[in-house]
């Protein structure tokens, strides 16, 4: 099995020289760097995706309050899903405290960096918790004034086929790291901190009370269900899944 961590910006030619040597690719997070890149690369791996021995590493899949939520959300405790905020953050400097900040592949375009693509779990999580999705609209920006090439904000607002409205904010400016989302039915509400794995919900006529979902035991472990999930040709996340969201999170030309 090949695992490949290169910066977007090289994955497609690291994917066609793993498609000649390995049975499996586990690509990480994102599948490419841009839209231009990803019909290559499908054309590359063609033969793989059918068989599905391509899956992309985005780990929220694997985290088991993530996977113990959405069954949570099925069984329809807070009734039709009206609408869901995503937030997530963190101050760029501190995210590699040992490597300059304005050399690592977040800032720089020549490597496929940026917000959007580095940040780009948060799309994949709503594709799992509502389905498919349709990008309304999005803002793009560089707000701060941090020595970077690449935007440091993007706002997406995203609408499910099931009709979930979604709202994504990430960005590399808060100095606390930040992962927490809010879903609104008809029926009451659900707050998460997907950090520290904490989730209150509210239900009509009733108190808010805590979520009691399974946490992450280790990164390891969850690391390696996604290898297991993908040697038995069911990928906890698919080529297919992942290239929905290479257009909505394609920043390319957005700031010039």
């Amino acid at each position: 099995m090949a695992v490949i961590a290169t910066p977007a910006s090289y994955r497609l030619h690291a994917c066609m020289v793993a498609d000649r040597v390995s049975e499996f690719i586990l690509i990480e997070k994102p599948i490419v760097s841009s839209a231009e890149s990803l019909g290559f690369l499908k054309v590359s791996l063609d033969e793989k995706i059918d068989l599905n021995q391509v899956a992309i590493g985005y780990v929220l899949r694997a985290q088991p309050c993530v996977k113990a939520l959405r069954e949570w959300l099925a069984d329809s405790p807070l009734g039709r899903l009206l609408y869901c905020n995503i937030s997530t953050g963190q101050y760029l400097p501190d995210w590699r405290p040992q490597a300059d900040y304005r050399r690592t592949v977040s800032a720089l375009k020549s490597l496929g960096g940026g917000v959007g693509r580095e940040l780009s779990h948060e799309l994949d999580l709503a594709q799992y918790l509502f389905g498919e999705f349709e990008l309304v609209d999005k803002y793009v920006a560089k707000l701060s004034d941090l020595e970077i090439e690449t935007e440091d904000f993007v706002n997406y607002r995203l609408e499910t086929r099931a009709g979930v409205f979604t709202m994504i904010t990430v960005d590399f400016l808060q100095r606390e790291a930040s992962m927490e989302l809010k879903i609104v039915g008809s029926n009451g509400s659900l707050r998460g901190d997907l950090i520290r794995e904490q989730f209150v919900a509210q239900t009509a006529n009733a108190k808010e009370y805590d979520l009691e979902l399974p946490r992450t035991e280790s990164w390891g472990i969850n690391y390696r269900r996604q290898i297991l999930a993908l040697m038995e040709r069911s990928p906890l996340c698919s080529f297919v899944e992942a290239e929905r969201l290479v257009p909505v999170f394609d920043c390319s030309g957005e700031l010039e």
